[in-house]
């Protein structure tokens, strides 16, 4: 006996496809959750991998060529540090990028009326 309109075997298919259900369902819906935890294990194995290697030294690198050592540890934190700047950039861009300006033939907008400028404005 199901529980909802969705799971009656008179009603499902008014409000409902069987595509639909084959998404939205109890199965997939736990498939997705053992998903999500498969990528968390995943991704907790490799900064354990990260943090065992901290340490480890490296031949650092300027233009390509050999320099001062350094530690794996360091190569990372600076990779993770560019990450964060970039991410930063972006959120940043936003508000300047996602602009736009209408005009008509000569600038004035006259051509729009005056009832369109709030909602071309939004």
């Amino acid at each position: 006996m199901g529980t909802s309109v969705f799971d009656s075997e008179l009603l499902r298919d008014a409000w409902s496809t069987e595509e639909m259900r084959g998404v939205f369902n109890d199965a997939a819906r736990m498939q997705r959750w053992l998903d999500v935890e498969a990528a968390l294990a995943q991704a907790q194995a490799r900064c354990c991998i990260l943090r065992a290697h901290r340490d480890t030294p490296m031949m650092g690198r300027t233009l390509s060529l050999q320099a001062l050592p350094i530690t794996f540890g360091f190569k990372v934190a600076v990779w993770l540090s560019e990450t964060d700047r970039h991410l930063q950039r972006l959120a940043e861009m936003a508000p300047r990028v996602l602009v736009g300006s209408i005009v008509g033939a000569v600038g004035s907008k006259a051509s729009f009326g005056a009832e369109t400028e709030g909602s071309l404005a939004s």
